[in-house]
């Protein structure tokens, strides 16, 4: 009776999501009551799969010879697979009668539903996963930092989001390297990008890598805008906008002080950890910021900033790593979004043979 009505609520479609709501509480009931079945079940004897398979059989056309031929079996054996059955369950479960063949009881339609539940959620539990397969199905967690969204947006995700309607997509926004490692390590994401400035955990693999030097960017009306490479002593003589301390950015710029023959004073003029701010402080002329080309490319395209390249190794060395849990099964679905990351979104694809 469960299964019957839970399989008329799913196909029907009238309402969509009140049918699947009310058909996965069914399903949820036929489990419990399985699970009440098969822990009866476990405290006398194995129950066997082609015992059910012939006892259904036997409870559709209440002849042994009939389900013999549906399952590929002599009579015999059909007989005695619902002999071991009944000892199994400790009940009788058919009423052998001269007349009406076998004669199932209330036993009989108990056991008849639990098979039915168990064979519907297997059918369930098929469909889902070959949706799975063929990508119409899942969720897919990508972390990374604010300065790479708005590229991967345009490049990648959404023509895959328009690809693949039915996946689930979830983008958060994390800045520094060490929480998004953790992400991934901890399976909240299943891919993150990061700057490649510090050591990764053995668990991390990195998927591609590519070149992605931080440059300062400045407006027309910048001291330095005719120059195309600079120091990092002259970038630190001007007004900067940075983000947190917490950011990648200022461990190059901690490295680039170590190394630099004089010590510099100097503070932030603007802190901020919106990419777009400190875009707009420096648009406005108030003066430089610390951001890869990609973080801008808008603006460089249209002459609102100029990419001064910083003639130092802690900057010029930069590279940006697609990342995944070293040994995490990935779905299709993600498998497909890594390729499409590497081959069309410019962070990467640039370095394609």
């Amino acid at each position: 009776m469960l299964v019957s009505l839970a399989k008329n609520i799913h196909n029907n479609n009238d309402n969509g999501f009140l049918s699947f709501v009310i058909y996965r509480k069914l399903m949820s009931y036929i489990h419990i009551i399985g699970r009440v079945f098969m822990k009866t079940v476990n405290q006398r004897k194995e129950i066997k799969q082609s015992w059910l398979d012939s006892f259904h059989e036997v409870m559709k056309s209440h002849s042994v010879t009939a389900a013999a031929n549906n399952v590929s079996a002599v009579p015999s054996v059909v007989s005695e697979r619902i002999k071991r059955l009944e000892e199994a369950l400790g009940e009788k479960l058919f009423e052998r009668c001269a007349r009406n063949g076998m004669k199932p009881n209330d036993a009989a339609e108990i056991v008849d539903e639990y098979y039915l539940g168990c064979r519907t959620l297997r059918d369930y539990m098929d469909t889902c996963l070959q949706e799975r397969r063929d990508m119409k199905r899942g969720k897919i967690c990508i972390v990374l930092p604010s300065v790479y969204i708005d590229v991967l947006m345009e490049d990648v995700l959404n023509e895959f989001c328009l690809t693949y309607p039915r996946l689930n997509m979830h983008i958060e926004e994390i800045n520094p390297s060490p929480q998004i490692i953790t992400n991934i390590l901890e399976d909240i994401s299943q891919i993150g990008i990061v700057n490649n400035y510090s050591q990764f955990h053995s668990n991390i693999r990195c998927y591609a890598r590519a070149p992605i030097p931080v440059c300062l960017l400045v407006s027309k009306s910048h001291p330095l805008a005719d120059k195309r490479r600079i120091t990092f002593s002259e970038t630190m003589r001007y007004p900067l906008a940075l983000p947190p301390t917490s950011f990648n950015v200022w461990q190059m710029i901690r490295e680039a002080e170590r190394s630099s023959p004089q010590k510099m004073e100097w503070t932030p003029s603007f802190i901020s950890n919106s990419v777009s701010a400190r875009k707009q402080f420096v648009i406005t002329g108030q003066g430089g910021t610390l951001l890869s080309t990609f973080a801008a490319r808008r603006e460089i395209e249209t002459g609102q900033l100029i990419a001064l390249e910083i003639y130092h190794p802690a900057f010029t060395s930069v590279e940006s790593c697609l990342i995944v849990r070293q040994g995490r099964p990935l779905s299709p679905a993600t498998n497909q979004l890594l390729r499409l990351i590497v081959a069309k979104s410019s962070i990467f694809s640039r370095n394609l043979s």
